[in-house]
């Protein structure tokens, strides 16, 4: 049902409404500034960028596509734009910058703080996230849009250029090795 009501807000934008328009934009900022941040530490420029991506919709709303999935458009639109728009020396590949390790450490400290050194919970968000630090940049960008985003294979495919088999050949393949490093 969401993408119903997403169609519709998509479908109000393109017509150039500006409340939708502006309901578009709280939606999704914050889902662009996570996804941006995985790829640069820079955040201002990220903000810029999505300012930049907002501005051209805004702009070119008549011209706009129909989308089946408008966070999956969004995401793609966003991505291409940060890639476009980072200089090569300053963008890193998904997570080669220092946010997941940054996370992982920030998640295990909690977990210190709630748990006693010895408890079973501890150690396995120790090894879950141990495990997902052996994660190829693109395999962490895939789990990433197919887990947090929750965008559909297909989706996933068109982003990153790839084809929908290979997506969730990917993914299968990720989540057996991360299964087999945390239960072992």
């Amino acid at each position: 049902m969401r993408f119903l009501t997403e169609k519709m807000l998509w479908s109000q934008v393109r017509e150039g409404d500006e409340s939708a328009f502006e309901e578009l934009y709280n939606l999704y900022a914050d889902s662009l500034l996570a996804y941006g941040m995985k790829f640069t530490p820079d955040r201002e420029q990220v903000k810029d960028i999505i300012q930049d991506l907002f501005v051209r919709i805004i702009k070119r709303h008549d011209s706009l596509p129909e989308v089946e999935n408008v966070k999956a458009y969004l995401l793609q639109a966003f991505r291409n734009n940060l890639i476009n728009n980072l200089s090569t020396d300053r963008l890193c590949s998904f997570d080669e910058s220092d946010t997941l390790r940054k996370q992982a450490e920030e998640s295990i400290m909690e977990a210190m703080d709630d748990y006693s050194p010895d408890d079973d919970m501890l150690r396995r968000r120790l090894r879950v996230n141990r495990a997902l630090m052996t994660l190829t940049p693109h395999q962490k960008e895939i789990i990433y849009l197919r887990y947090v985003q929750e965008l559909p294979s297909s989706d996933i495919a068109r982003m990153l250029g790839i084809n929908v088999q290979s997506v969730r050949n990917d993914v299968h393949r990720v989540i057996a090795g991360l299964r087999k490093q945390v239960i072992s």
